[in-house]
């Protein structure tokens, strides 16, 4: 299960499916280091969970990952396939087991993660202060904002909002027209994922119309702690300024 943009997804119910089903669940948290569901972070409801340190997370060295496990078992698989496949760590024997890769992240890098993990809670709040002061400022236009439930604790990787339904053709226009008012937004994910090459040979791309008509419409804004209110504003201003033209509005 994926908390995707910072938002914890609605675990109680996948959990009841996977139970249902006899199913494993992998929770993706690389867009969502610290978030909560019902006051328990993510990361810590499925069999394993997997972070993303890339420099653009909530929480950041650089580049590097983490996955997280209370299962024996699977701790000692990940560790070996990240450790090109050597049994237990061995470095002596050079046993393999498995195939195996070398994913080793520096010790640099997660002496820079360590570091970052003392100010997580602190940035994640400037990231939820800053996407409210979009929310405030564009109340009144069409855009649509997602309704943050009262047992998630949105960390806000970036701030989504959804064109309305008659201007859906008109997203990458829009993206567009906004950048080239000198501010930035961005359309993370151009297309629904069953909508890829990839899997072209199973699915159709009719089959999942919800998905891709909110793709379609889908745009985000940047919340990272270090930008400005001016900045903020001006982003605002832009994105009112492209809404009034494609609205006939002056």
């Amino acid at each position: 299960m994926v908390h995707l943009y910072g938002h914890p997804v609605e675990i109680d119910t996948i959990i009841k499916i996977a139970k249902k089903h006899n199913l494993k669940i992998i929770e993706d948290c690389a867009q969502s280091h610290g978030a909560k569901y019902e006051g328990r972070y993510v990361g810590t409801f499925g069999d394993m969970a997997c972070f993303s340190f890339y420099q653009t997370k909530n929480l950041t060295c650089g580049e590097g990952g983490m996955v997280v496990t209370n299962n024996e078992e699977l701790y000692k698989s990940c560790s070996s396939i990240g450790d090109n496949s050597l049994i237990d760590g061995n470095l002596q024997g050079y046993d393999y087991d498995r195939l195996g890769f070398n994913y080793h992240m520096t010790e640099i890098q997660a002496a820079v993660g360590i570091e970052q993990l003392k100010k997580l809670k602190k940035m994640n709040k400037q990231r939820a202060d800053n996407a409210n002061k979009y929310k405030k400022i564009l109340r009144d236009t069409e855009l649509m904002f997602q309704e943050d439930n009262k047992n998630i604790n949105h960390v806000y990787y970036a701030l989504t909002a959804l064109l309305p339904e008659k201007l859906k053709n008109k997203r990458d226009w829009f993206v567009d027209a906004v950048r080239a008012e000198g501010v930035e937004i961005n359309k993370i994910y151009p297309k629904p994922l069953h909508e890829a090459k990839l899997f072209s040979s199973f699915c159709k791309k009719s089959q999942f119309p919800n998905a891709s008509n909110i793709t379609a419409r889908l745009f985000n804004f940047y919340t990272n702690p270090g930008i400005t209110d001016n900045y903020i504003k001006l982003t605002c201003e832009a994105v009112k300024k492209v809404l009034n033209y494609l609205n006939g509005k002056k």
